[in-house]
């Protein structure tokens, strides 16, 4: 999907006129029990800059336990920015970050994927020529104890820790209803189906929080609907907290706990997507009139 397309879909931000998701009807037949009050992630007065150039501009917010987080913005509002600071691969220049009570703020991406942060990409980042199988069994490095010659030789604990690992990833495989194509290269399936195999690389690693950077970019239709679904049960079947970042507002709206709204670095509103919705600065910087 091109800038025009996704600065199209940014300015659809009624959704009574957007694409009828259904995720409502996934989210009534599955109650969360586990949402609570206390916030996995805390981000203080969070600032970034790249020589002149301010990223970020004193964002801080907080991300509940169990919810789904959405991040939206026009185009160059800050998203995957402070995304790559959550996730650690930026460091920010001021500002604090609290998970589980814990400062993170200058641990290294593995530290923080260590912690139980894991995140997607705008862009695919398959292995070419490995499988369905093989590519989600590369999320689950975290939980790999065994050392190089006993991985070799595959006997004992290495074995019995293999096969744990597969089991896993067999059950991400079904859970993502991707059974079918398991033994297939990823990168030859068809792109709503590597997108898939993606998150499951993520999911492969139980993170507690899952960042998902515009997970139904270029979809069609029916792939986003199929893409919603399966993020809507991550978060309730697998109690997975959910960052997201998305440009289609008739997602966000339909599927978000709540909604934080970034615009030229800064943090303009926040609140459940109803209030969001009609908040005067988001609808100036969407549709840039007055309310």
């Amino acid at each position: 999907m091109n800038r025009e397309a996704d600065s199209d879909a940014d300015r659809r931000f009624d959704s009574a006129h957007a694409e009828d998701v259904v995720a409502d009807e996934v989210r009534d037949t599955n109650p969360v029990c586990y949402r609570s009050e206390a916030p996995i992630l805390r981000t203080e007065c969070i600032s970034l800059s790249f020589g002149g150039v301010r990223a970020l501009i004193d964002v801080g917010f907080d991300v509940l336990t169990g919810e789904i987080l959405s991040i939206i913005g026009p185009n160059g509002a800050g998203k995957t920015s402070m995304a790559n600071v959550i996730s650690g691969l930026y460091r920010p220049t001021s500002g604090r970050i609290f998970f589980k009570g814990q400062d993170r703020t200058a641990s290294s991406p593995q530290a923080v994927a260590a912690l139980g942060i894991a995140r997607t990409f705008q862009n695919l980042a398959l292995f070419r020529g490995l499988t369905v199988i093989e590519n989600i069994l590369v999320g689950r490095h975290l939980h790999m104890r065994t050392g190089l010659f006993a991985g070799g030789i595959h006997w004992g604990p290495a074995r019995r820790e293999e096969l744990e690992n597969r089991r896993r990833v067999e059950e991400i495989v079904e859970f993502l209803n991707l059974t079918e194509y398991r033994t297939r290269a990823a990168d030859t399936l068809p792109y709503g189906l590597q997108k898939r195999v993606e998150l499951g690389r993520s999911l492969a690693a139980e993170p507690a929080m899952l960042i998902l950077d515009e997970p139904m970019a270029g979809m069609n239709r029916q792939e986003k609907e199929d893409m919603v679904r399966v993020v809507v049960d991550a978060n309730v079947d697998l109690k997975t907290t959910i960052i997201l970042i998305e440009h289609d507002m008739s997602v966000v709206m339909d599927i978000s706990d709540r909604v934080v709204v970034l615009d030229h670095g800064e943090k303009i509103a926040e609140g459940d997507a109803e209030t969001v919705r009609q908040d005067e600065a988001v609808i100036r910087a969407y549709l840039g009139q007055d309310a």
